[in-house]
C-alpha cells in the first residue's frame, strides 16, 4: 500500500525512554505484520493481549497517537525475545514493503539489538545501519 506522506499523521514510538517518530501508515503496517506473525510453539499468555492491542493500533483510527505499549508488553528478556521472533517472522513476508521493513528495524532496535540493517525506504535513504546505543536506555 502506498501512502501520501503529506496527508499522514505521525506517532512517536517509545521503549525504555528512547524512541523514534514514524508515519502512522508505516507503523500500522509493521504492527499488523507483527501481530499476525507466528512463533514456534504455543503463544505465551501475554502475547494474545499484545497481538489484540497491536491489531487495534493498526486499525487506522489512532491517527497521531499510535501506541504499541512496548514498555507494558516487553517487560522481560523472554518477552523481548518473542518480540524479536515476531519481527523476524514479519520481515520474511513476501508482501513486506521497504517502509514496513524499515519500521520493523527501528522497533527491533528499540528492543535492544546492538545494530540493525535497514532497507532503503522513503525518507530513510542512506540510513544504512542504526546505532542502537542512541536508541537504547541502558
Amino acid at each position: 500500500m502506498e501512502y501520501d506522506a503529506k496527508a499522514m499523521s505521525t506517532s512517536y514510538v517509545e521503549f525504555r525512554k528512547k524512541g523514534f517518530w514514524s508515519w502512522d501508515g508505516y507503523l500500522e503496517d509493521a504492527l499488523r505484520l507483527i501481530a499476525e506473525a507466528s512463533v514456534a510453539g504455543e503463544d505465551p499468555d501475554w502475547l494474545a493481549e499484545a497481538r489484540q492491542h497491536w491489531l487495534r493500533q493498526a486499525s487506522g483510527v489512532f491517527a497521531g497517537w499510535i501506541h504499541p505499549q512496548l514498555d507494558e508488553f516487553l517487560t522481560t528478556k523472554d518477552r523481548r525475545q518473542v518480540f524479536f521472533q515476531l519481527t523476524d517472522a514479519a520481515s520474511q513476508r513476501d508482501d513486506l514493503t521497504p517502509k514496513a521493513a524499515a519500521t520493523l528495524t527501528f522497533l527491533v532496535a528499540l528492543g535492544g539489538v546492538t545494530s540493525a540493517p535497514i532497507r532503503p525506504a522513503h525518507g530513510l535513504h542512506g540510513v544504512g545501519r542504526v546505532p542502537v546505543s542512541c536508541l537504547r536506555s541502558e
